[in-house]
């Protein structure tokens, strides 16, 4: 199995200390893409997928870039972070995305206060 791989299932996992041994070897670990998954994540969109927050301090700690893009949706880590945030709120599943969006009659760049 290759660093890279490790790296990403530990992520999965939420294994901290498997996660620091590896970036003490290579920080640029915390931006491999992944080298199995068709969906192109990064160790961050990981994160973002199975809730590992501390997992992310880690990652950026060692230097996880924000801005790097999947090749499914073409989202950054934080774009995943809100769909399975919203995933998981019953409220919010119900809403569908026509009533999801709908949060203000106000547009924030209106005159309007």
């Amino acid at each position: 199995m290759s660093q890279v791989t490790k790296l990403h299932s530990m992520v999965k996992q939420g294994d901290l200390v498997g996660m620091k041994a590896l970036l003490e070897e290579n920080r640029k670990l915390a931006n491999s893409r992944s080298e199995t998954g068709a969906r192109g994540t990064y160790p961050l969109h990981v994160v973002a997928e199975f809730g590992h927050r501390d997992a992310a301090r880690v990652l950026l700690e060692y230097g996880a870039d924000v801005t790097l893009l999947d090749f499914e949706n073409d989202a950054i880590a934080l774009g995943w972070a809100a769909f399975f945030v919203l995933k998981s709120w019953p409220s919010c599943s119900k809403l569908g995305p026509s009533r999801a969006n709908a949060t203000s009659t106000v547009s924030p760049h209106s005159d309007a206060r």
